[in-house]
């Protein structure tokens, strides 16, 4: 796949410039925004950005006392704790198509739940919004992480 066919992977059309991102959360993605101070240090984190020159996903904590990135070049980890840096085996992303089976892969390595929902932002997201939008591709897309999907602005 390529990143000028990622957005008909969401089921939408690709204008110029286009850029969408989806985050996945352990808690309730209105939290990060609205109850941002209640969360608690663990809560996680994973943004996946995307647009036509490239993209990225990173993970991180409430407390950032870790960050881990993956890119097409590969994944990088920050962290001044060794388990994460080099004790954890992450899971690869060769592509940003792959990324809802990534969060399954995450929740079963660090034993943490992530909420069944998938939080869309940017250009594209605006798409998603239009009355009668067919949401087919984007549900296949998300079943391995979500069954849910909104958009905050």
């Amino acid at each position: 796949m390529t990143l000028a066919d990622f957005p008909a992977l969401l089921g939408c059309q690709a204008g110029e410039p286009w850029s969408v991102h989806v985050s996945w959360s352990t808690v309730p993605p209105k939290d990060w925004v609205t109850a941002r101070n209640q969360l608690k240090p663990g809560d996680l984190r994973l943004l996946l950005s995307v647009n036509r020159s490239g993209w990225h996903a990173e993970l991180a904590p409430h407390d950032d006392s870790f960050r881990v990135q993956w890119r097409d070049s590969g994944i990088s980890v920050e962290s001044q704790q060794l388990r994460y840096r080099k004790l954890l085996p992450w899971p690869a992303l060769a592509s940003p198509a792959d990324t809802p089976t990534l969060v399954t892969q995450l929740a079963t390595l660090l034993d943490r739940n992530f909420v069944r929902h998938a939080n869309l932002e940017g250009a594209l997201a605006a798409q998603l919004l239009v009355p009668g939008f067919d949401d087919a591709a984007l549900r296949r897309w998300l079943a391995p992480s979500a069954d849910a999907w909104g958009v905050f602005d």
